[in-house]
């Protein structure tokens, strides 16, 4: 009897999971359902000097430019390539279009060129993780 009672809870607790999911009091990102980072595109700029990575964030917490923990990782070697900290030259203006969420683009050197073009990478934002990312040229 007991046995059946706990398999009972559990089904319960999955369907009500399910319908806050679904009315969007829990978001399915926090549930590990989806993956709040959407890469737009991870590519080599000005030279092959930097790696450009522009992405979509999922849910309703805004993106943190200045938040610690952004870097790449090499998936073949596990070297870290961290974020270029640009002087501020003055406002820049993200343009989106309504309806649309906007395209963040983060920067980061690459050092002594060792990422080419084709490595697969792995973006790290904090306590989120985007793996497999293919570097273009």
């Amino acid at each position: 009897m007991r046995k059946r009672r706990d398999g009972i809870k559990r089904v319960l607790f999955l369907f009500l999971i399910a319908v806050c999911a679904a009315c969007g009091t829990i978001r399915c990102a926090s549930l590990g359902f989806a993956p709040r980072i959407e890469p737009v595109s991870c590519r080599l700029a000005g030279n092959g000097e930097f790696i450009d990575v522009r992405v979509r964030f999922q849910g309703k917490e805004p993106f943190d430019p200045d938040q610690p923990g952004i870097f790449l990782v090499e998936e073949g070697t596990g070297e870290k390539f961290y974020r270029m900290q640009l002087q501020r030259i003055g406002k820049v203006d993200i343009g989106s279009r309504p309806g649309e969420k906007t395209v963040h683009s983060i920067i980061f050197k690459n050092r002594d060129g060792l990422l080419k073009p084709g490595a697969r990478v792995t973006l790290v934002i904090g306590k989120d993780r985007k793996k497999r990312l293919l570097l273009e040229e």
